[in-house]
């Protein structure tokens, strides 16, 4: 990934402009669509996300919410939450569709969400904030990633699904998952590219089809091709929405 330039330009500064504060209790305020940066410490860090807000949202009417946890590539020595490069995740791109909000964390190489409760409960906190300020249907949250995001998802699935309504996972390993905890009233619906070389298929299929009876709300989609990264080749857009569509229905 290439840095965003030094400076402010437009883009920085609406994405710094669109963060609003929070009115009073169980009063949202107006807002632009589009992306808004803000922070969540832990400790010494303080912990950058996304809010993408759909063009259809009303602050009147409670609003789906979506997390996206990232994979690797972005987890450099810095957060990326400068980087206009990183709007082009294909989450955003589906989000105006499916009119739901996006809370899109930042990870860096000593901050990942690689099995680390304190970075979890740091996203729990970025989604109390979230529902402070956006008016989230808090029945409908849901939680997933791409590769190391979405087998961050798996031990969530784990550890801690109380709060959230169904699971994603993109490119994911459920090597060694626990995923007793889900259920057709609390489903995971995840997707692999047949040709993808870090996790291999045939693999994760098989883990699947050991795991329908003990697991039965988890949902297995496949990609034809694209590797492991098939959500950002063509059409990727194309297989996130019909993975949210199916889990979100």
């Amino acid at each position: 990934m290439v840095r965003a330039q030094s400076g402010e330009d437009g883009w920085l500064n609406s994405l710094k402009a669109n963060a609003i504060k929070p009115g009073s209790e169980g009063v949202f305020k107006n807002t632009q669509s589009g992306l808004a940066l803000y922070f969540e410490r832990s400790g010494s860090i303080n912990q950058p996300y996304w809010v993408y807000v759909p063009k259809g949202y009303d602050p009147g009417k409670a609003t789906p919410l979506v997390v996206f946890l990232h994979g690797a590539v972005l987890a450099t020595d810095s957060f990326q939450c400068y980087n206009k490069e990183v709007t082009e995740e294909p989450i955003f791109k589906v989000a105006d569709e499916l009119n739901t909000l996006i809370l899109f964390p930042f990870a860096r190489q000593d901050f990942k969400w690689t099995h680390d409760k304190v970075v979890f409960d740091n996203i729990l906190r970025m989604i109390e904030q979230t529902e402070y300020i956006y008016n989230v249907d808090k029945g409908r949250v849901y939680m997933g990633g791409q590769s190391m995001g979405g087998n961050a998802t798996f031990w969530i699935i784990a550890h801690s699904p109380d709060q959230f309504a169904g699971f994603f996972t993109f490119s994911a390993n459920p090597a060694g998952a626990d995923l007793n905890r889900l259920s057709p009233k609390k489903p995971l619906v995840s997707m692999n590219a047949k040709d993808d070389k870090l996790y291999r298929f045939e693999t994760v299929e098989s883990i699947w089809k050991l795991m329908k009876a003990t697991a039965p709300g988890w949902d297995f989609m496949s990609a034809e091709t694209g590797g492991h990264r098939f959500i950002y080749g063509k059409g990727g857009d194309v297989y996130v929405k019909s993975v949210l569509k199916k889990l979100m229905k």
